[in-house]
């Protein structure tokens, strides 16, 4: 069954902040939101799955170079 997910799910779900999510959204990499109600969106729990598997796994980089940031203040 495909149901739709609201905010705050999709932000437990993807551990991104909401305003993180509408950045994304707006740049075209995140799902569109779906209107429920007049004051109301969610998005497809089969969106969010997708856009979670098409994540690029992390390669951790920092981890081999002994976990030193290279941005210096």
């Amino acid at each position: 069954m495909n149901k739709l997910l609201p905010l705050k799910e999709v932000c437990n779900r993807t551990g991104l902040s909401k305003v993180s999510i509408w950045r994304l959204e707006r740049e075209g990499n995140f799902p569109k939101r779906r209107q429920i109600s007049p004051g109301r969106v969610g998005w497809l729990n089969s969106d969010i799955n997708n856009w979670i598997e098409e994540l690029p796994q992390a390669t951790g980089q920092k981890e081999l170079e002994g976990g030193q940031d290279e941005r210096q203040e």
